[in-house]
């Protein structure tokens, strides 16, 4: 569990980091089609819960038997998009005229909470 909280301060701090860096590039670059702030915001805690979620769940299911890593990896990982899938969908439908701003703020969060757990998990999985 030690190993968790310790991935949890990490992983805040990083996101948050980038996070603010991807959406100020955001903001330069996809002119009217840039997030507003909560929108982002929201995003962007939906996917620290959920990469939270999997990556405990990950973890766990390696300190229980680490040969069924990479099917257990598989599964979070697909429930993980799939879950994104019915969120950006159902926000498209709820939130018409800003569909554009919510596809790039889920692109973004998704693509560097991915990037960011996937980092953290081979680092770790490493000492199995």
């Amino acid at each position: 569990m030690y190993g968790f909280f310790r991935f949890l301060s990490l992983f805040s701090v990083l996101s948050i980091i980038i996070l603010g860096i991807v959406y100020q590039a955001l903001l330069n670059w996809a002119g009217r089609f840039s997030p507003d702030i909560n929108t982002y915001i929201f995003v962007c805690l939906f996917f620290y819960v959920l990469t939270n979620i999997s990556y405990y769940l990950i973890m766990d299911s390696v300190n229980k038997s680490p040969e069924s890593f990479v099917r257990n990896f598989i599964a979070v990982i697909a429930a993980k998009l799939f879950v994104s899938f019915l969120v950006i969908l159902g926000s498209v439908f709820i939130f018409k005229g800003s569909e554009v701003q919510i596809i790039i703020s889920f692109l973004a969060a998704y693509l560097v909470n991915s990037a960011l757990e996937t980092s953290f998990l081979i680092k770790n999985i490493k000492n199995f």
